[in-house]
């Protein structure tokens, strides 16, 4: 998991090409201004979903794994708390391949509040808890091919 501001979002270049292009695609567009939905940035290999979503509680939010993809989150209207727990630490439970997710009740042991300006990054061995708000929060979730 990295926790950073979007005016350091360069630093990612370092993970390899893809997340090279899209830490470029990131600082060159103003992506909080996009509409909802997905938008193509190379094919399958990085998109980016652009989503209202919540108020929802702790309890209400699912942890979720990704296999193939990376997420970089980004939020725009408002904190986004996000809980973090080590893939590792969670139990065996069903992969979703059609959208690349295992989902898993309870509440994650951390949590950290994600600003508009900042970013996380949460890779295949990153469990996550996102978009824990008292308020709709436009977010950007840009998925990376592993």
């Amino acid at each position: 998991m990295i926790l950073g501001k979007l005016t350091e979002i360069g630093a990612l270049a370092v993970y390899g090409e893809r997340m090279k292009k899209a830490a470029e695609y990131i600082a060159a567009h103003d992506i909080s201004q996009f509409e909802l939905g997905k938008h193509q940035i190379d094919g399958d290999d990085i998109f980016v979903n652009v989503q209202v979503m919540g108020p929802r509680t702790r309890e209400d939010a699912k942890i979720e794994t990704h296999n193939k993809y990376i997420d970089i989150q980004i939020p725009f209207t408002g904190v986004d708390t996000m809980g973090y727990i080590h893939r590792s630490d969670l139990p065996e439970n069903e992969y979703d391949e059609s959208v690349d997710m295992t989902l898993y009740d309870g509440l994650c042991p951390n949590y950290i509040a994600v600003k508009p300006g900042m970013f996380t990054v949460f890779f295949p061995e990153d469990g996550h808890q996102p978009a824990i708000t008292d308020v709709p929060l436009k977010r950007a979730i840009v998925k990376v091919r592993v």
